[in-house]
Formats: structure tokens, C-alpha cells, sequence
């Protein structure tokens, strides 16, 4: 029962979001699996997919790669206000465990700051207030 009042209250949420927010907020977990496969997110290649998913805007044009990035980064900022973020969520596939010994890590020695070259003294420049030549 209450899942079925989570549900409603997400949709009556998400009524007044763009249709591509919409759109990305149902997909969010396949996207998020396509862009850890990717060394940086491909915009163009998701407002493509939104295309051919038929997701429009109120004018019935198609969104921007610029579009579909900052409905993403909102997404994103409004996923982390409610904790459901996937950074904030186990991964599937932890790392394995090793169980092999190693060395101990040999002490790192603070690095020295180099010291300044001495140079020769200079005199140093003064600035005075500038005198005008009077026009004679």
C-alpha cells in the first residue's frame, strides 16, 4: 500500500518537470550503468536516444545535447538533496580482496622547499609621486 503512495507522489513530483527530466528520471539507472562505461558522459549520443524515444518539448523540438546535460546535472543535484544518489549507494561489484603480503611502504622524506638563489643587491625602486612640466 505504501509503495503504491510513493509511487503517486513521484509522478504528481515529477508532473511539472520537463518531459526530458521525466524521461531521464525513469532511465536513470541504465544511464548511469552506459556512462561508467564511458570515459566522459556522451551528451549528443543521449539527446539522440531521447529523440528516438520520442521525447519532445512543448514545441515538439527536439532537446540539445545542451538541453539533456543540464536536465541531467539537475537530476543529478536533486537525486543527492534526497540521498539517492548512486555515489551514496554500494557498488554492485566490490573490488577483490587480496590477500597477499607487500612490503611495508618505505618512509617518505619531506620535501625540502629550495631555497631562493642569493643575488646580487640591487638597488630597489622607489616610486614618487610624477611632477608635470609646467608649459612655458
Amino acid at each position: 500500500m505504501t509503495k503504491d503512495i510513493a509511487k503517486l507522489f513521484s509522478a504528481r513530483a515529477l508532473k511539472h518537470r520537463s518531459p526530458v527530466c521525466r524521461w531521464l528520471t525513469e532511465h536513470y539507472a541504465e544511464i548511469v550503468a552506459q556512462f561508467r562505461n564511458q570515459a566522459r558522459p556522451a551528451w549528443t549520443a543521449l539527446a539522440e536516444t531521447a529523440a528516438d524515444a520520442g521525447v519532445r518539448d512543448k514545441g515538439e523540438q527536439l532537446y540539445s545535447k545542451d538541453a539533456v546535460r543540464m536536465a541531467w546535472k539537475q537530476l543529478e543535484r536533486d537525486m543527492s538533496r534526497s540521498g539517492q544518489h548512486p555515489s551514496a549507494v554500494a557498488p554492485s561489484n566490490p573490488p577483490p580482496v587480496t590477500t597477499q603480503q607487500t612490503a611495508p611502504p618505505t618512509p617518505v622524506r619531506p620535501a625540502q622547499t629550495p631555497q631562493p638563489a642569493a643575488s646580487p643587491t640591487r638597488p630597489r625602486h622607489t616610486f614618487r609621486v610624477a611632477t608635470f612640466k609646467e608649459d612655458t
